[in-house]
């Protein structure tokens, strides 16, 4: 029996996002969060964050994975990356920022990163009050 290409499909984005997400090969995954943005080409923004960095990958139609960009959460203030979108002049994302001392969500950044130079530049920065918190 022949299986529709459409859930071939399925089934293999599947497994890519399960070892994408996959805590093998990678540092131990204390709190981990993903999320899946679209571009205008059709090529899919996913976002992970874990305990130690928070990376953003590309996957296209041809299910090829690119390293779109990565930030190590150690010796920084940030908990990670969400809400991202693509725009025609780079990727667009909201950075969370945490206060070491209280270890609480305190203010956010809304960062454009030029993927060609892996150049992430803060467009504006907010307090807690007024974005959600993260789950």
């Amino acid at each position: 029996m022949k299986r529709p290409a459409a859930l071939s499909a399925v089934l293999v984005l599947a497994s890519l996002l399960a070892a994408l997400l996959s805590p093998w090969g990678r540092p131990e995954i204390a709190r981990a969060e993903s999320g899946v943005a679209l571009r205008a080409d059709g090529a899919m923004l996913l976002v992970q964050n874990t305990a130690l960095d928070s990376w953003l990958y590309s996957v296209d139609r041809s299910f090829t994975v690119t390293d779109v960009y990565r930030e190590s959460a150690w010796g920084e203030a940030r908990t990670g990356i969400t809400q991202a979108a693509a725009g025609a002049d780079g990727v667009y994302f909201i950075r969370r920022v945490a206060d070491p001392a209280r270890m609480r969500f305190d203010r956010w950044e809304l960062v454009r990163l030029d993927e060609s130079l892996k150049n992430p530049t803060v467009l504006y920065r907010g307090n807690a009050s007024n974005l959600p918190a993260p789950n």
